[in-house]
């Protein structure tokens, strides 16, 4: 019992400090209240399909507070909403249009999968998602520049094999502008290109 809320309480720590791609310090330190995400995929080389796909808006003290989350065709996929009092998160609330209360699963709820997290330093080198008997079903490597700044994700399945490759760009700032997905043989299949205000 107190594994588990050990991780669940890991997992909401990741899920509030990652999920905006770029650090609380940063956020500050630029003044930024919003991030928007634009997602470019691909198909043979060539641009299909152009969409905001996600919208994180920030309070002053860099925490996100809202993200909202779109389909491809524009219309709303889930929203979530958190609440601070004095930097801890205290209630996440879990929004899906056509879906009762008891049918959206909350970011926090436990699921049958475990994730086990290794760190080098202060940084997140690799994280396994494991079944109940502790068998790996996926794995993901990270890299990062000089700066500290994640540069590369590289999901692999089961057996080991690269599923899939995102690579991060970002400015002088350290501000992250662009995301590039490629496939298992390294073909871009979607591009992500972030905007701050």
């Amino acid at each position: 019992m107190k594994l588990k809320c050990v991780l669940l309480w890991i997992s909401i720590f990741l899920i509030g400090t990652g999920s905006s791609g770029q650090s609380k310090k940063d956020i500050r330190t630029y003044n930024i209240h919003s991030t928007t995400e634009t997602t470019i995929e691909y198909k043979n080389g060539e641009e299909r399909l152009r969409y905001t796909s996600e919208v994180l808006r920030f309070n002053s003290k860099g925490d996100w507070i809202e993200k909202t989350t779109y389909k491809k065709d524009g219309s709303l996929k889930k929203s979530v909403k958190r609440e601070y009092d004095k930097r801890v998160l205290m209630e996440e609330s879990l929004e899906v249009p056509g879906e009762s209360a008891k049918d959206a699963k909350p970011a926090t709820e436990p699921s049958y999968e475990r994730i086990t997290y290794e760190y080098h330093r202060d940084r997140l080198m690799e994280e396994r998602v494991l079944d109940r008997e502790g068998k790996v079903l996926k794995t993901k490597h990270y890299t990062y520049n000089r700066f500290g700044d994640k540069i590369t994700e590289i999901e692999k399945n089961k057996k080991g094999e690269i599923v899939e490759t995102e690579r991060f760009e970002y400015d002088r700032k350290g501000l992250r502008t662009v995301k590039y997905t490629y496939n298992d043989k390294v073909e871009l299949i979607e591009e992500n290109r972030y905007a701050y205000e």
